[in-house]
């Protein structure tokens, strides 16, 4: 019988998408799933993952961190701006420290394959249109929604991403990104 994963990319939506879906919760990239299930059975199984706007995710990430309080944060707050410098940049581990979690996308999905996505990955959503992706996804699995969307695990922004930004910052997360901003078609825009 097939079954059905998540390779759930931080800041994705993917606690959401997977309650949705009854699949359990955990940061799991393709490499850890290839590794538990074996290349046949992942093969086999219906693999999915969304992915998100690199700039976006970011932000997110950033006020995730903040309402969490995840290295101190939210009691010793720093800018957007210098937390971007020093986790992305500076690969500082008084806020880099939790590498998978500051990973580009392709990195979750490759599956040390030699390729930026995996090729038994089945479906890839997109953050961006993630009520009509959860729709095609739920058909592609022949699972029925059990529930309307809910938003687990909102961080406190009140912006749309691009507010947050200086040159320089978004420059900074271009790099990160670059290879996700390529294969998934991202722009600043």
């Amino acid at each position: 019988m097939k079954e059905i994963h998540q390779i759930h990319i931080n800041k994705t939506g993917g606690s959401t998408i997977g309650k949705m879906f009854g699949v359990k919760f955990r940061h799991v990239d393709a490499s850890d799933l290839l590794v538990e299930l074996g290349h046949e059975k992942f093969a086999q199984d219906f693999v999915f993952s969304f992915v998100r706007n690199p700039w976006d995710r970011v932000v997110s990430h950033y006020y995730w961190r903040i309402k969490t309080n995840q290295t101190g944060l939210r009691d010793s707050p720093i800018a957007f701006s210098q937390w971007v410098e020093e986790a992305f940049h500076l690969r500082n581990p008084a806020y880099y420290d939790k590498p998978k979690m500051f990973r580009q996308q392709t990195e979750w999905l490759d599956g040390n394959s030699g390729f930026a996505v995996h090729p038994d990955i089945d479906f890839i959503g997109r953050f961006e249109f993630l009520v009509k992706d959860i729709e095609r996804l739920s058909k592609r699995i022949k699972t029925p929604l059990k529930q309307t969307l809910p938003h687990l695990k909102r961080s406190d922004r009140r912006r749309g991403y691009r507010y947050y930004y200086d040159d320089k910052t978004a420059d900074l997360v271009a790099k990160a990104f670059a290879q996700d901003i390529l294969v998934f078609n991202y722009t600043f825009e």
